[in-house]
C-alpha cells in the first residue's frame, strides 16, 4: 500500500472514530441534562454513575482522538514535504559537469 494510501485510510478511521465519539458525547450530555432536571428519580443516582463513568471514558477517549489527530496532521505534513521535495528534484535539471573541456570553454568564453 503507497503511503498516500496509507495516510487516507488512517484519515478514514480517525474520522469515523471522532464522528462516534461526538454522536456518544452529544447522548451522554443529553442523558446528564435529562436526569439533572429530575433530581427526584428514584434512579438518578445510578444513572449519573453511568453517566459519569461513560463521561470519564469519552474524555480520556477524546485526548487520545486529539493526539491521533496530532500525528496524523504532522505524517501528512512530512508526506507532502517529501513529494514536493522529490518533484522539485526529479524535474529540475541536472547541474553540468566539470570537465576539462567544460573549464576551457568557460575560459575561452570569458576571454571574448
Amino acid at each position: 500500500m503507497k503511503t498516500e494510501d496509507k495516510l487516507h485510510f488512517r484519515a478514514k478511521v480517525l474520522h469515523d472514530s471522532i464522528e462516534w465519539w461526538k454522536t456518544e458525547m452529544a447522548y451522554w450530555v443529553h442523558q446528564s441534562d435529562k436526569f439533572e432536571d429530575n433530581l427526584d428519580d428514584p434512579d438518578y443516582e445510578d444513572a449519573m454513575s453511568e453517566i459519569s463513568n461513560a463521561m470519564r471514558y469519552l474524555i480520556l477517549k477524546g485526548e487520545w482522538e486529539n493526539h491521533e489527530l496530532a500525528d496524523l496532521q504532522e505524517d501528512i505534513a512530512k508526506y507532502e514535504i517529501s513529494k514536493a521535495f522529490k518533484s522539485k528534484t526529479m524535474n529540475s535539471p541536472e547541474p553540468p559537469k566539470k570537465t576539462l573541456k567544460n573549464l576551457k570553454m568557460k575560459k575561452k568564453n570569458e576571454k571574448k
